[in-house]
Formats: C-alpha cells, structure tokens, sequence
C-alpha cells in the first residue's frame, strides 16, 4: 500500500533532518567529505568550464575545415561574384569568404619580409581566392569529395583542403575530449567512493542503533533514507565550492590570460559554462546517491539480528 502524500513528505522530511543531526553531530568528518567532494569536481569543472568558453568563442580544438579556391587569373570580378551566389546556396556550404589579389598581395607584402620585392612586380601574381567553409556536418572524406566537385568548375584553377593538417587536429581534439572524459569519470568515481566508504564506516559505528530500529520494526527504506539525504547534502555543498574554487583560479589567472590572448587581438574571459555549472553538481549528486544507496542496502543485508 502506498503512503499518502502527506506520510511521504513527513517520512522525506524525517530523513532530512535526521541526516543533518549526523552531519551537526560530526562537524570535522562532514567538512572534511565536503572540501574532498569540492577538490575532486574542481579540475574537471576548469577542464569542462574552459572548453566551453574556448567553444562560445567560437574557438574549436577540432579546428575549423576550410576550402580554398583559387579561380582561373582570366576570372573576372563578375564571374567570382557569379560563384559565390552559386555556392551560397549550396547546402554543404555554411560560409563563403571573397579574398581580391589587391587584398592578398597587401596582406602578403605585410606579413613578410619581401614588400619592396613585391613593390616592384608589373602585375599582381594573385588570382582571387574564394575560402569556403563546409557545414559541420561533413566528415573529412566528404571535404575531400567536395573539394574535388569545386575543382571541376570552370571559374576554378585550384581546390585546396589541408586534409592531413585537419585530420591531425581533428584527432587530437577527439582524443583531448575523451581524455576529458575519462579524468571526469576518474574522479566522480572518487567522489562515489568517498560517500560510500562514509556510509560504511558510519553503519558500522551505529550497528547497535540499526539493530534496534530492526527490532522494533524500522524498515530499510526508513534507515537507508538519511545516509541518501546525508549524501546529497555533501554533494550538494561540495559542488557550491567546488564552482567557487573554479571562479577562484579563472579569477587568478584572468589577468595572465589577458595580457596573452591581447597579443593576438583577442578578448578570452574564462568563466564557468552554463552546462558545467548545471551538469556538474546534477550528475554528481545522481552518481553519489546511487553508489551510497547501493552501499548501504548492501552492508545492512549483512547485519543479521540476534
């Protein structure tokens, strides 16, 4: 027979307060769980936090896969224009850039040491470039195919794809995602062995007690209930300071990362990612409370009344 709402919410309630008066009555233990809690969620929380504002600027560790054409020297400006409006509605085409020989041969003669060679060229070597940018769609191989369809136009003398580049860097962002992956499991993992070797150790310590609520009827949903509530308390309080110690270290080293990304005319404030923020506390309390409800139903089916 099922409790009624109001059985069920003064039961919640009792394991609520019964699991703060065990956290109350050891105040060392409890802080100790919390800050273990808050260190082991703080790497991953900077690892997740930073590639999401590494993402939300639009900054990819996969690298961003890029088309160049370089159109036929004969093209003219009208027939470039002609292209782009074909390819704009190309549906593997998510971004079209138009670079002008003027434009490339400016930005050549300032990013290298050959301006007064460049000066005295006739006529301006460069054809106009067309840098397309695929959907994300599209998998390396499929860049390939495509580049070979652009390379078959008439308007154009060469398709270029830096496959092998793309591929390393694609590789390389894949393999740092799973390594993040694995060092978030590490450690929720830690976090699940903390709680549960805390349930243990305090089942043990109120064996007698345990033994008596059996005795005069406790059920093991009324004992489970706050060692549950006790681990979501500590997990609770260990993900607000492990968000605090995140916003700590970025608050440390923003002015450091300033000054380097300022170099690069760029602006890169780390701060924590509204999924990190989120997903952070909500798994960790998911994963903590099932391995301490795993754990305690375990230990008291080994609890044999006399």
């Amino acid at each position: 027979m099922m409790d009624s709402p109001v059985e069920f919410l003064r039961h919640q309630s009792s394991g609520i307060r019964s699991a703060l008066q065990q956290c109350i009555a050891r105040p060392i233990t409890a802080l100790l769980t919390v800050f273990s809690i808050g260190l082991a969620l703080t790497l991953p929380g900077l690892l997740w936090s930073s590639l999401e504002t590494l993402e939300a600027n639009n900054i990819s560790i996969e690298g961003e896969r890029k088309i160049n054409l370089f159109l036929k020297m004969e093209t003219p400006s009208e027939g470039a224009m002609g292209l782009m409006n074909e390819l704009t509605n190309d549906p593997k085409v998510s971004g079209l850039q138009q670079i002008n020989p003027e434009q490339a041969l400016q930005t050549l003669r300032d990013s290298t040491e050959l301006g007064d060679t460049l000066a005295a060229l006739a006529e301006n070597p460069l054809p106009i470039t067309i840098i397309v940018t695929p959907t994300p769609d599209l998998s390396n191989a499929q860049i390939e195919e495509y580049a070979a369809v652009l390379r078959n136009l008439p308007e154009v003398a060469q398709a270029r794809v830096d496959s092998e580049y793309l591929q390393r860097l694609a590789q390389l962002g894949r393999f740092l995602k799973t390594l993040l992956v694995i060092i978030s499991i590490l450690f929720l993992a830690l976090v699940c062995l903390v709680l549960m070797n805390n349930a243990r150790l305090e089942i043990l310590r109120r064996r007698e007690e345990i033994e008596v609520t059996k005795l005069v009827g406790g059920t093991d949903g009324y004992i489970i209930r706050p060692f549950v509530y006790q681990a979501l308390i500590l997990c609770a309080v260990g993900s607000v300071l492990a968000l605090i110690l995140i916003n700590l270290v970025f608050s440390a080293i923003g002015p450091s990362l300033a000054d380097f990304t300022s170099g690069y005319q760029e602006t890169l404030a780390l701060k924590i990612g509204r999924n990190t923020g989120l997903y952070l506390p909500l798994i960790t309390v998911i994963f903590a409370v099932t391995a301490t409800w795993i754990t305690v139903k375990t230990t008291l089916k080994n609890i044999i009344l006399q």
